[in-house]
Protein backbone atom coordinates (compact mmCIF):
# COMPACT_ATOMS: atom_id res chain seq x y z
CA UNK A 1 0.00 0.00 0.00
CA UNK A 2 1.25 2.99 -1.22
CA UNK A 3 1.61 6.53 1.41
CA UNK A 4 -1.74 7.97 -0.93
CA UNK A 5 -3.09 5.22 -0.46
CA UNK A 6 -2.79 4.87 2.96
CA UNK A 7 -4.03 8.74 3.55
CA UNK A 8 -7.08 8.31 1.60
CA UNK A 9 -8.26 5.63 4.12
CA UNK A 10 -7.52 7.76 7.11
CA UNK A 11 -8.63 10.50 5.63
CA UNK A 12 -12.03 10.72 3.61
CA UNK A 13 -11.17 14.59 2.20
CA UNK A 14 -7.68 12.60 0.42
CA UNK A 15 -9.97 9.97 -1.30
CA UNK A 16 -9.76 10.16 -5.12
CA UNK A 17 -13.15 11.32 -5.65
CA UNK A 18 -12.44 14.18 -3.14
CA UNK A 19 -9.14 14.67 -4.29
CA UNK A 20 -8.80 14.54 -8.28
CA UNK A 21 -4.71 14.95 -7.92
CA UNK A 22 -5.01 10.95 -6.21
CA UNK A 23 -6.79 9.51 -9.22
CA UNK A 24 -3.84 11.35 -11.62
CA UNK A 25 -2.37 8.46 -13.81
CA UNK A 26 1.63 8.57 -12.61
CA UNK A 27 2.77 5.78 -15.39
CA UNK A 28 2.86 8.47 -17.84
CA UNK A 29 6.13 8.54 -20.43
CA UNK A 30 9.59 7.53 -18.17
CA UNK A 31 8.31 7.11 -15.41
CA UNK A 32 7.26 10.82 -14.81
CA UNK A 33 3.57 11.83 -13.27
CA UNK A 34 1.33 12.73 -15.61
CA UNK A 35 0.45 16.12 -13.41
CA UNK A 36 -0.64 19.36 -14.40
CA UNK A 37 0.25 22.58 -12.85
CA UNK A 38 -3.05 22.93 -11.58
CA UNK A 39 -3.06 19.15 -9.56
CA UNK A 40 0.76 19.91 -8.72
CA UNK A 41 -0.23 22.67 -6.87
CA UNK A 42 -3.44 21.15 -5.52
CA UNK A 43 -1.53 17.87 -3.91
CA UNK A 44 1.09 20.53 -2.71
CA UNK A 45 -1.61 22.79 -0.67
CA UNK A 46 -2.59 19.03 0.74
CA UNK A 47 0.49 18.44 2.01
CA UNK A 48 0.98 21.48 3.21
CA UNK A 49 -2.10 21.25 5.09
CA UNK A 50 -1.18 18.05 6.51
CA UNK A 51 1.84 19.10 7.84
CA UNK A 52 0.57 22.03 9.03
CA UNK A 53 -2.05 19.83 11.47
CA UNK A 54 0.98 17.31 12.32
CA UNK A 55 2.51 20.84 13.37
CA UNK A 56 -0.23 22.25 15.25
CA UNK A 57 -0.53 18.71 16.86
CA UNK A 58 2.84 19.04 18.26
CA UNK A 59 2.66 22.53 19.50
CA UNK A 60 -0.26 21.47 21.46
CA UNK A 61 0.37 18.14 22.71
CA UNK A 62 4.29 17.79 22.60
CA UNK A 63 6.15 21.06 23.13
CA UNK A 64 5.01 21.11 26.35
CA UNK A 65 6.33 17.98 27.41
CA UNK A 66 9.52 18.81 25.80
CA UNK A 67 9.80 22.22 27.78
CA UNK A 68 8.92 20.32 30.63
CA UNK A 69 12.08 17.57 30.07
CA UNK A 70 14.11 20.38 29.46
CA UNK A 71 13.46 22.74 32.13
CA UNK A 72 14.09 19.52 34.47
CA UNK A 73 17.10 18.54 32.87
CA UNK A 74 19.00 21.78 31.65
CA UNK A 75 19.92 22.10 35.94
CA UNK A 76 21.25 18.81 35.84
CA UNK A 77 23.39 19.16 32.53
CA UNK A 78 24.90 22.46 34.23
CA UNK A 79 25.89 20.31 36.84
CA UNK A 80 27.20 17.74 34.88
CA UNK A 81 29.62 20.08 32.94
CA UNK A 82 30.59 21.69 35.88
CA UNK A 83 31.94 18.34 37.20
CA UNK A 84 33.63 17.45 33.69
CA UNK A 85 35.59 20.61 33.81
CA UNK A 86 36.10 19.85 37.46
CA UNK A 87 37.48 16.24 36.42
CA UNK A 88 39.76 17.84 34.06
CA UNK A 89 41.61 20.30 36.41
CA UNK A 90 41.38 17.21 38.78
CA UNK A 91 43.33 15.76 36.70
CA UNK A 92 45.38 18.27 35.38
CA UNK A 93 46.34 18.84 39.33
CA UNK A 94 46.91 15.43 39.81
CA UNK A 95 48.70 14.51 36.63
CA UNK A 96 46.64 11.84 35.60
CA UNK A 97 44.28 11.37 32.73
CA UNK A 98 42.35 8.84 34.20
CA UNK A 99 40.86 8.28 37.84
CA UNK A 100 38.30 5.74 39.78
CA UNK A 101 36.62 5.42 42.51
CA UNK A 102 34.38 3.24 43.77
CA UNK A 103 31.40 5.27 42.48
CA UNK A 104 33.21 4.76 38.49
CA UNK A 105 36.00 6.09 36.20
CA UNK A 106 37.29 8.91 34.64
CA UNK A 107 39.35 9.37 31.67
CA UNK A 108 40.59 12.54 30.04
CA UNK A 109 40.92 12.77 26.75
CA UNK A 110 42.87 15.66 24.63
CA UNK A 111 42.15 16.44 20.96
CA UNK A 112 43.84 19.66 19.46
CA UNK A 113 41.78 21.65 16.71
CA UNK A 114 44.52 23.87 14.65
CA UNK A 115 43.04 27.40 13.29
CA UNK A 116 44.98 29.52 11.76
CA UNK A 117 45.36 32.97 13.42
CA UNK A 118 46.96 34.85 10.94
CA UNK A 119 46.32 33.37 7.49
CA UNK A 120 48.63 35.78 5.42
CA UNK A 121 51.91 34.29 7.12
CA UNK A 122 50.41 30.70 7.33
CA UNK A 123 49.71 30.52 3.28
CA UNK A 124 53.47 32.42 2.74
CA UNK A 125 54.99 29.63 5.06
CA UNK A 126 53.00 26.76 3.07
CA UNK A 127 54.51 28.16 0.03
CA UNK A 128 57.79 28.74 0.91
CA UNK A 129 58.01 25.04 2.65
CA UNK A 130 55.47 23.28 0.41
CA UNK A 131 53.83 21.53 2.57
CA UNK A 132 50.20 21.93 0.97
CA UNK A 133 49.23 18.61 2.71
CA UNK A 134 48.44 21.11 6.20
CA UNK A 135 45.18 22.63 3.28
CA UNK A 136 41.93 21.16 3.08
CA UNK A 137 40.80 20.13 -0.55
CA UNK A 138 37.40 22.22 -0.36
CA UNK A 139 36.66 25.87 -2.15
CA UNK A 140 34.92 28.49 0.03
CA UNK A 141 31.49 29.15 -1.23
CA UNK A 142 31.45 32.99 -0.56
CA UNK A 143 34.28 33.18 -2.20
CA UNK A 144 33.71 31.59 -5.43
CA UNK A 145 30.01 33.26 -5.79
CA UNK A 146 32.02 36.51 -5.83
CA UNK A 147 34.29 35.29 -8.09
CA UNK A 148 31.05 34.05 -10.17
CA UNK A 149 29.39 37.59 -10.15
CA UNK A 150 32.86 38.87 -11.29
CA UNK A 151 33.14 36.03 -13.89
CA UNK A 152 29.72 34.45 -14.84
CA UNK A 153 31.11 32.12 -17.61
CA UNK A 154 34.23 31.07 -15.99
CA UNK A 155 34.68 28.18 -13.71
CA UNK A 156 38.23 27.60 -11.91
CA UNK A 157 39.86 24.76 -13.21
CA UNK A 158 39.81 21.62 -10.91
CA UNK A 159 36.16 22.96 -9.20
CA UNK A 160 32.87 21.14 -10.68
CA UNK A 161 29.45 23.12 -10.03
CA UNK A 162 26.71 21.21 -8.70
CA UNK A 163 23.75 22.79 -8.35
CA UNK A 164 20.43 21.67 -6.70
CA UNK A 165 17.51 23.38 -7.38
CA UNK A 166 14.15 23.20 -4.79
CA UNK A 167 10.51 24.65 -4.78
CA UNK A 168 9.33 26.78 -2.30
CA UNK A 169 5.29 26.50 -1.95
CA UNK A 170 3.64 29.71 -1.29
CA UNK A 171 -0.01 29.18 -0.71
CA UNK A 172 -2.41 31.41 -2.44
Amino acid sequence: MSDTEASSESNPESSPEANPVESVDESVGGGEPAWTADHALAEWQRINSELDDAKSTYEAEIAPATEAYQAKTAPLEEQRQDLAAWFVTHAGSVGADEFASDAGKVTISTRESPKIDNADSFFAWVAETNNAALLQKRISVTQFREFQKANPESVPPGVVVEVDRSAKFKPA
